[in-house]
This record gives C-alpha cells, sequence and structure tokens, in this order.
C-alpha cells in the first residue's frame, strides 16, 4: 500500500449529508477514505504497454485495500454493500478496470475545495507565516476552477448562462463552475454528446415555455430526455423576442 502524505480538506457540509446521516459506520468511513484517497489532479502512467489516466476526484483501489485500510468492523460484504449504495445515491461511481478498481468521487470539488485565502494571524502565539498553512500543490489542490474556461464543460454551462440572459438581461450570473460539473457528469455519467447538449440549449431558451423552466445545468440535466423528447417532436420555435423592457 503507497504511503500518502500530506493532508486533504473536508468540508463540514458533508455531514449535513443524508448518506452520513443516514450511513453505517463502515459508509461513513468509507466516504472519508475515497475523498481523503481521490487525486487532487489528474495523473497519467503506463501500465502493458497502455496509457492510463485517473482524473481529479478518481482513485485505483481493491475490495482488499478498502478493507484493510478501513481497519476493525469492516468485511468485504459491507463494503460491497456500502460501495452500491454510495454510487445508487451518486455520492461516487465504482467499476473494476484492467489495473484495479476505480473509483470516482462525483461531488470531489464540494466537499473537497477549499478558497486559497488564510486570515492573518493576530496573536502572540500564531507566530509562523502563513504561508506556513498552504499546502504543498502536490498534496493538495486548494483552487475552485476546475474546469478552464476553454473546456467543453465550462462552455456549455456559458452558453446555457448567455442563452438565459438573452430572454432576460438582469438574471444573475451562477457559479459556472458549479454549472459546469452538472454538464460533466450529462458528458461523463449520462453519455450526452456535447453537440446534442448545445441544441437542447439553444432549442428549450427559445421554447415559450420551457425558456421560463431550464436556469440552471442541474434543472437542464434532470429534465433533458423530457426536452430531447419534445425538441425531436416539434419543429424548432422561432427564436424568443425581447421579454424585459427597460424601466426608464
Amino acid at each position: 500500500m503507497a504511503k500518502l502524505n500530506g493532508f486533504f480538506t473536508l468540508h463540514r457540509r458533508l455531514f449535513d449529508d443524508p448518506l452520513w446521516l443516514n450511513g453505517t459506520p463502515v459508509q461513513k468511513a468509507l466516504m472519508i477514505l475515497c475523498i481523503g484517497k481521490a487525486n487532487h489532479e489528474s495523473k497519467q502512467w503506463a501500465w502493458q504497454g497502455e496509457k492510463f489516466e485517473v482524473k481529479r476526484g478518481q482513485f485505483i483501489t481493491s475490495l482488499e485495500s478498502l478493507k484493510t485500510e478501513l481497519g476493525k468492523g469492516a468485511t468485504t460484504q459491507k463494503i460491497r454493500t456500502a460501495l452500491n449504495n454510495l454510487e445508487k445515491y451518486q455520492f461516487l461511481t465504482n467499476k473494476s478496470t484492467k489495473t484495479g478498481r476505480l473509483i470516482e468521487v462525483l461531488n470531489y470539488c464540494k466537499y473537497q475545495d477549499v478558497k486559497n485565502k488564510v486570515t492573518k494571524q493576530t496573536t502572540k502565539t500564531q507566530q509562523r507565516p502563513n504561508k506556513d498553512l498552504t499546502p504543498n500543490n502536490n498534496d493538495n489542490n486548494v483552487t475552485s476552477n476546475k474546469y478552464s474556461s476553454n473546456s467543453v464543460e465550462f462552455q456549455l454551462a456559458n452558453r446555457l448562462f448567455d442563452k438565459i440572459r438573452e430572454n432576460n438581461p438582469e438574471h444573475k450570473k451562477p457559479n459556472l463552475q458549479s454549472w459546469a460539473n452538472h454538464i460533466d457528469y450529462m458528458l461523463r455519467l449520462d453519455k450526452r454528446k456535447p453537440e446534442k447538449i448545445k441544441e437542447v440549449i439553444d432549442w428549450c431558451q427559445a421554447d415559450d415555455f420551457w425558456y421560463a423552466n431550464i436556469l440552471s445545468t442541474k434543472k437542464l440535466r434532470a429534465k433533458y430526455d423530457q426536452l430531447l423528447l419534445k425538441m425531436n417532436k416539434e419543429p424548432k420555435p422561432q427564436t424568443i423576442g425581447k421579454k424585459y423592457e427597460r424601466v426608464t
């Protein structure tokens, strides 16, 4: 078992999660273990002539390794049950690969990211420089900008926001990183195609009913199949005119 160095952060919101509140001791321990072992940035390696990549929020393990790391009270069956439950409620994904078991914490940013800001120390007992409190990037990625502005996830999230703004120029700007996360789920978990997501975004924001109901990528994902059926059934609607008159 590889030795882990450094530390990781853990947001208190984890303890409000129903999966934590209703989970077994093994499930709770597994949630923390998965967050702690997940990569803070993508890594690649070669194995038997093939190149593999473990992305941010993912890690390779095995049931036997998890059993050892969780310690007393953890059995293979309890771990299987906990993994199935956590996967069912979209805390993680869990699949076997050529090199082991690939686990991904789906809301890794939600539980792990912190802002790279440290309050200045004001007491005599706090003498170390603030930079000592900033973790090495090899141990912990403290930035919350998971998606670059050029990534397909961010671009699709931004496209929805732009279309919403066309209908309502005063719509408040959302957290586009969070929006991009839901696009990521659509691409990876739901197996949607980027060009089709773009088409559905344009269609729903030009539809007389859906433009006022799809106001986030989370809602877009939830209603995607319904939107797709409706879009394929009906001719493309005309682009909606300006709906909000400026008050002078």
